[in-house]
C-alpha cells in the first residue's frame, strides 16, 4: 500500500485472489468487476460488484478472489468507520 494515503490499486484477473493479512480495519471498493470475499472465522459468502465496498470486520487472513476480471482500491478505514462488531457490517451476500 502507499504509505501516504494508505491505499491500492489491484488488478485481478478471473479467479485469481489476493490475500489480505491482519485485515481488520482494511476495506475495499470493486471499481470495475465482481469479487467474492471471506474472512477466517466468519461464515458469510460476501460478493461485491462496481461501487460497492467492504470493511474487514474480523482479524486474521481475508481472501478477495475475482468472479471476473476486476479492479480493487484497497485502503485504511478511518478509524471511525470501522464496525465495532461484524454485525455492524452491511453487506450483499450471494452466490455468485
Amino acid at each position: 500500500m502507499d504509505s501516504s494515503t494508505r491505499r491500492a490499486s489491484v488488478n485481478l484477473d478471473t479467479g485469481v485472489a489476493l490475500r489480505l493479512r491482519d485485515s481488520a480495519g482494511k476495506g475495499v471498493v470493486v471499481l470495475g468487476g465482481k469479487v467474492w470475499i471471506t474472512q477466517q472465522g466468519d461464515p458469510r459468502d460476501i460478493v461485491i460488484e462496481p461501487n460497492e465496498s467492504f470493511i474487514f470486520d474480523r482479524p486474521g487472513l481475508a481472501l478477495v478472489q475475482a468472479i471476473v476480471r476486476s479492479t480493487l482500491l484497497v485502503f485504511e478505514a478511518e478509524p471511525g468507520a470501522r464496525p465495532r462488531r461484524p454485525q455492524d457490517v452491511t453487506v450483499r451476500s450471494g452466490a455468485a
